[in-house]
């Protein structure tokens, strides 16, 4: 073997090791931030047994397709890790659709996009919050509608 290829072989290997180990953190990143997503509930029957079994109180996200104030409760409001967090710590998280859920969408009143529906746990309408807010105010509204859950 020549001394070309003794020197070449071991960077060789550890360049290959260095893109193995790369691929593997990007995988672990990308299960973390899936982790951090909230797991939305598409049924109201299943998040009102959720919430009876857990005593939690249900958070239902109305949204629209084609709804640029939804886009942005979305990717502003529903990614931040501090509001993820809290609603998936503190409430049955519940999302629906003009589209699939015209009725709901009817029986709830809902004049425009987004809306944010609080339920307690045994399903007495506690409060609502229309139309986009930051993710800041949106916790500091949540929050005070959870505490009048507890009332």
């Amino acid at each position: 073997m020549s001394e070309v290829h003794q020197t070449v072989e071991p960077v060789i290997k550890r360049a290959v090791k260095v893109r193995v180990l790369a691929a593997l953190l990007v995988i672990l990143l990308a299960n973390t931030v899936r982790a951090e997503e909230i797991q939305w509930l598409r049924s109201a029957q299943q998040a009102g047994e959720v919430a009876a079994q857990s005593g939690k109180p249900i958070l239902v996200y109305i949204r629209s397709a084609n709804c640029h104030y939804c886009d942005l409760m979305q990717t502003k409001v529903w990614q931040d890790p501090t509001t993820v967090a809290t609603v998936t710590r503190d409430f049955v998280p519940l999302k629906l659709t003009r589209e699939e859920n015209p009725e709901a969408v009817q029986v709830l009143q809902v004049k425009g996009f987004p809306t944010t529906v609080i339920f307690s746990a045994d399903r007495r309408y506690v409060d609502r919050l229309d139309g986009y807010v930051e993710a800041d105010r949106f916790r500091a509204a949540v929050g005070k509608m959870q505490a009048d859950v507890k009332r």
